[in-house]
């Protein structure tokens, strides 16, 4: 695989792509790598060669790779040396000396990224990643304002001109804030987003914020320049959030879910007009949120969902058997209370659907995001707010103790295999009627 051979991740290869104007996930970069997947388009596969500077050829496997003259053409004397430091200590990596002459050789895609290691083909400062470096610093993002402003204004079919003449600049000014080279000032910035049609107040807010670079370190920047507004506003107030309190009565909370559940739910709300590249980047950004506050600990999860979304095979009785036992798990975990509330009378069940209420520390009030067709709503009114806690608490004194969360989720696991055996699989010599998951229900 050249993506090894590169030492270049699937995190990287989707990055690059994506400034090469081809959008796309480091979960389709993965599929690609382990045939899951074999029917890239024609601009993929440009993008790929142009990435990984190699042919379209060697791609599809119809021609040999070999090393590729560098595009050095109009870099600057600071970038030349930067590239020269690096082929030096990838001369030095793979055990050339620096008077040495780089020619081009024949390089063997290898049978596994292990093998490719062990050939030395991987080095420390891989040329891909010098080259993606370059790429940022000679054009700076900033903060992801100004590509944000860039895709608002294009969607607002706006000219540089109209929306210079707006603020009392020019359209070169306008061009400098997109390509972060010009901070806009608060007031250019709010005339610009009442330009280009934004009028929620949480979103000026959250735009605001970033312009000020209050985000500049957080794990979702990537996203800032294309998107959703109010996935954005979701993303900022649950990277902060020390506690995370939530009730689902039709699915899986995304941050419990697994890839290929959270994959199946997807598809699911798109149906039946099925769009992959959304489904997959959606999958991408679920699995991103649940790193922080799962796998690093920054928050308590305190969640609780209904039996029924738990009986709901969406992607089918092995996805479903696996997104149980990754429940399980996962309940097991310090920072995670998971509740089970069952399918009985004399249960509590709150007026709506799901929500989160994201808590915070110090005096910071708390926010809940309840997920409508379109989008989440937030929902920031303290009165409102202390509401929804009110229906946690009530809910979690109604739903199964988090003692018994293991033996409950294995039964509903057993429930579901038993349930979707076929007749001769049947343990019973007498065959009793089968029943399916959705007409099964407890006394």
């Amino acid at each position: 695989m050249v993506m090894t051979v590169r030492g270049t991740s699937n995190h990287v290869t989707a990055r690059a792509l994506t400034h090469l104007g081809v959008k796309t996930t480091h979960v389709y970069i993965g599929q690609l790598r382990n045939g899951e997947r074999d029917n890239p388009t024609l601009r993929v596969l440009q993008a790929l060669a142009t990435h990984l500077h190699t042919t379209i050829g060697w791609l599809i496997g119809e021609e040999p790779l070999t090393t590729m003259s560098l595009p050095l053409d109009g870099l600057s004397s600071q970038s030349l040396a930067a590239v020269a430091a690096a082929i030096h200590l990838a001369r030095r990596a793979d055990g050339l000396t620096p008077a040495q002459p780089l020619k081009p050789r024949i390089v063997s895609p290898p049978t596994s990224e292990r093998a490719a290691i062990a050939a030395g083909h991987t080095h420390p400062f891989p040329a891909t990643q010098v080259q993606l470096a370059l790429h940022e610093s000679q054009h700076p993002s900033s903060n992801g304002i100004g590509q944000r402003l860039h895709t608002l204004r294009e969607t607002a079919d706006m000219t540089l001109d109209q929306a210079g003449h707006a603020i009392g600049a020019t359209a070169d000014t306008v061009a400098r804030i997109e390509t972060g080279h010009l901070r806009p000032s608060a007031a250019d910035l709010a005339t610009l987003l009442n330009l280009y049609g934004v009028t929620n107040p949480q979103h000026h807010s959250l735009l605001h914020a970033i312009a000020r670079g209050d985000y500049a370190t957080a794990w979702w920047r990537h996203y800032i320049p294309t998107m959703p507004l109010w996935v954005l506003t979701l993303l900022a107030y649950e990277d902060t959030a020390d506690i995370i309190r939530g009730y689902s009565s039709t699915g899986v909370p995304p941050l419990l879910q697994t890839e290929n559940y959270a994959r199946a739910a997807r598809y699911a709300a798109h149906y039946p007009d099925l769009v992959p590249e959304q489904v997959e980047l959606a999958v991408q950004l679920i699995l991103e949120r649940q790193i922080r506050p799962i796998e690093h600990e920054t928050a308590h999860l305190w969640l609780i969902v209904h039996e029924a979304a738990l009986m709901d095979t969406v992607g089918g009785i092995d996805v479903q058997i696996e997104q149980i036992n990754h429940l399980i798990d996962v309940s097991k975990r310090r920072n995670v209370t998971l509740q089970v509330n069952r399918m009985r009378e004399g249960r509590y069940r709150p007026r709506g659907s799901s929500f989160t209420l994201l808590q915070f520390p110090g005096s910071t009030p708390s926010v809940v995001f309840t997920p409508q067709l379109v989008d989440d709503h937030l929902i920031e009114a303290p009165e409102q707010t202390a509401a929804y806690l009110i229906a946690h608490t009530r809910l979690s004194l109604s739903a199964q103790q988090a003692e018994t969360t293991v033996d409950v989720l294995t039964e509903i696991r057993d429930r579901l295999t038993r349930d979707n055996l076929s007749d001769d699989e049947l343990p019973n010599a007498g065959k009793p009627e089968r029943r399916t998951g959705r007409q099964h229900q407890r006394s």
